[in-house]
């Protein structure tokens, strides 16, 4: 371990000590799992974990990297009960499959390591999904965060196509070809109904080649249900 990635654990340390203040404003968020598949990115994977800590939601990470979290900060989440870290070396959708068995949560969803949701817009992909009978998954919008030349952060339009995207109809099959005719990159870290979640990724298996995995599992969400 390096003395920056030792340093990030210190720091993430001190982060889970302290008494979690949890504001009322979200407490809805205890009724979502995110889950958290990773490799080779654990200290992208030590930020969000201090950052998540804040709120109610719950926390799966299935880590497939060859070594697992350091041990301190490893046992530290041992005693948190909203956060679970498991270590499997397996593909990604063995890990995703292995976490959705112990989702028990109305509404789960994928996050990636390098990805930081807020809190007010999965309250509101909940709350669409709670009104809309034949959704099965929501999808928020997005913004990029980057460093300019002299290291100072600032913020730009990403996924601005997300839009008022919407994959609505009453046929399954008109639903996929609207979804790949006008494709978006909306499903993979959308909310979901757990119930459709687990439908959608009990059959998907591994694959060498991400971009499938992306469009089989767009398209058995829309065999599924809309996405709004």
């Amino acid at each position: 371990m390096t003395n920056k990635n030792a340093e990030l654990v210190d720091w993430a340390l001190a982060n889970l000590k302290q008494p979690a203040q949890y504001s009322k404003k979200y407490d809805e968020l205890a009724n979502l799992t995110i889950i958290m598949p990773t490799f080779k990115r654990q200290e992208y994977v030590i930020r969000l974990i201090a950052y998540l800590s804040a709120f109610k939601v719950n926390l799966i990470i299935v880590d497939g990297s060859p070594e697992g979290i350091d041990i301190k900060l490893s046992a530290a989440l041992a005693a948190k009960p909203r956060v679970s870290y498991y270590h499997r070396v397996t593909s990604l959708p063995e890990r995703v499959q292995f976490a959705n068995q112990l989702v028990e949560t109305d509404f789960v969803m994928l996050m990636a390591d390098d990805d930081f949701y807020l809190p007010t817009g999965l309250v509101a992909a909940m709350t669409a999904l709670a009104d809309s009978p034949s959704a099965v998954a929501c999808m928020g919008q997005s913004v990029g965060l980057d460093v300019d030349s002299s290291g100072r952060p600032y913020f730009f339009g990403y996924g601005g196509s997300l839009q008022s995207y919407s994959v609505q109809h009453h046929s399954p099959m008109e639903r996929v070809r609207i979804g790949i005719r006008n494709y978006r990159s909306a499903a993979s870290y959308a909310v979901f109904k757990a119930s459709g979640f687990n439908s959608i990724w009990t059959g998907i298996e591994s694959s060498s080649c991400p971009e499938h995995l992306e469009y089989e599992h767009a398209i058995r969400t829309y065999l599924e249900g809309g996405l709004v």
